[in-house]
């Protein structure tokens, strides 16, 4: 008879192997929210015309670009981890979604910006397919709807950590620039200039 090529799974490190995957996929998902959520908490500096001026409805057909990214990406990315992996598409998206959060933070063009958040939302939308489908291998039916109900939370603490980071990371930012134009002697007219034209003004 010929022995079996399959390895025996021991009940105790099935139970701890389980646990790794409900709390490196929960863990994964509040990562996405801290690239996703930085343009919502943005938008009130944004639109003031001393900081960028972007009217409501672009930063509408910015965020509309983003969603239909995301939609179409829900579709495509749970198909893609089925033929070549959940875990290369999810470190892909995160990857992705971290780079986009970055070269959005460094633009200063809308269009770039909508084009940066319309790959933003693909990269955010390898997310919930596939880590929801690594839950549904690795827990039963009958447990299955008790463990995604805790699993879920993951997408209310991401969002108030990543929604606090944002408003934190913009008020600090918002002293340090104050900082720099801060001065114990009478400023001079070229300092003004200098401050004016940083800040778009002729």
């Amino acid at each position: 008879m010929a022995r079996s090529i399959l390895p025996r799974v021991n009940p105790p490190n099935y139970k701890w192997c389980r646990a790794q995957i409900f709390f490196i996929t929960w863990l994964a998902y509040v990562g996405f929210y801290l690239a996703r959520k930085a343009f919502s908490v943005a938008k009130i500096e944004l639109k003031k015309e001393e900081v960028w001026g972007i009217s409501k409805t672009t930063m509408g057909n910015i965020d509309l670009a983003y969603l239909i990214a995301y939609a179409i990406g829900q579709f495509v990315w749970g198909i893609t981890a089925d033929w070549v992996g959940t875990r290369r598409v999810v470190l892909t998206g995160m990857f992705i979604a971290v780079l986009m959060a970055f070269v959005a933070g460094a633009s200063t063009i809308t269009v770039l910006l909508g084009a940066v958040l319309f790959i933003q939302g693909l990269a955010q939308s390898t997310g919930w397919a596939p880590l929801t489908r690594n839950i549904g291998n690795f827990f039963g039916q009958r447990e299955r709807g008790r463990v995604l109900g805790f699993w879920c939370s993951n997408y209310a603490v991401g969002g108030i950590i990543a929604s606090a980071l944002a408003g934190y990371s913009i008020e600090w930012m918002g002293q340090q620039r104050l900082a720099e134009y801060q001065t114990e002697l009478q400023p001079t007219i070229a300092h003004v200039k200098n401050v004016a034209a940083d800040q778009g003004f002729d």
